[in-house]
């Protein structure tokens, strides 16, 4: 996990985390990097849940550095056989952890391989899939555990990954500094042919984040580009990794539809 300056809603997400079952024989370790927060978040973690190692942030690193750096550090353990990423404005349900256990094991007899399962997440207002399979539209859980699709890829809220797809992935990649590391992510698996899931219900609820500031038609477009280009935007210098691993052959179209949307939003 990776926080800045949201200590009530960071808190509250490690409560759900440590209600949650966990499957037969199994126990979690939690590695929390606090990026600088001004609210003292990794302090108020460190006194309510002693056990959670608090790993302390430059300021800069944001939620693809900030992960980067808690799973470096979670690798480092060889008794962990698995890792999940778990972004700290979600609540998981109790079976949450039992669910994307379970998946990972039906992934694995259906495969014959070790394969990454991605949580899907309710929003809590509109009770509609907030994040899941990323694609143009999420798509709700059926029951079934489910494989990605071609033209699907993750969405890094709730995601399980065991060590063997560590070994042959490795880390986020250091392209990254906010968004677009967990696309990445699901891209390379793809690419390797490793089995990407979907679990067959919610495994707990987030709000579906809908600021994108670049995009917003209120701001000027000198506004608009300059948010572009912050770390919370969608940097063209980092988003041209992601298009050249989707569309190999007509990437610079798409970066340039890009800016194309921040002139037209």
């Amino acid at each position: 996990m990776t926080c800045y300056n949201r200590a009530e809603t960071t808190v509250t997400s490690l409560e759900h985390l440590f209600a949650c079952q966990l499957p037969a024989d199994t126990d979690i370790s939690v590695y929390l990097v606090d990026d600088a927060s001004a609210d003292r978040t990794g302090d108020i973690v460190h006194q309510r849940f002693p056990e959670v190692e608090v790993i302390a942030g430059s300021g800069s690193l944001y939620w693809c550095g900030g992960m980067r750096v808690a799973w470096e550090r979670a690798a480092r353990e060889p008794r962990h056989e698995s890792f999940v990423w778990l972004n700290d404005d979600t609540r998981l349900f109790p079976d949450g952890l039992i669910t994307l256990a379970n998946t990972v094991r039906e992934v694995r007899n259906r495969t014959g391989r070790e394969g990454i399962v991605v949580g899907a997440t309710q929003d809590p207002v509109t009770k509609r899939t907030s994040y899941g399979a990323l694609s143009a539209d999420a798509r709700e859980p059926d029951g079934q555990a489910t494989p990605f699709a071609d033209n699907e890829t993750i969405n890094g809220n709730v995601v399980w990954v065991p060590r063997a797809v560590w070994h042959e992935l490795g880390n986020l990649s250091p392209y990254y500094t906010h968004a677009m590391g967990d696309t990445d992510y699901g891209l390379r698996a793809r690419q390797r042919s490793i089995p990407v899931w979907l679990t067959p219900s919610h495994v707990g609820t987030c709000r579906t984040n809908t600021s994108q500031s670049w995009r917003n038609p209120s701001l000027s477009v000198l506004a608009r580009l300059r948010a572009l280009h912050s770390p919370k935007g969608c940097r063209p210098s980092e988003y041209v990794h992601i298009v050249r691993l989707m569309y190999p052959r007509t990437w610079p179209l798409h970066l340039l539809n890009l800016y194309r949307r921040v002139v037209f939003p």
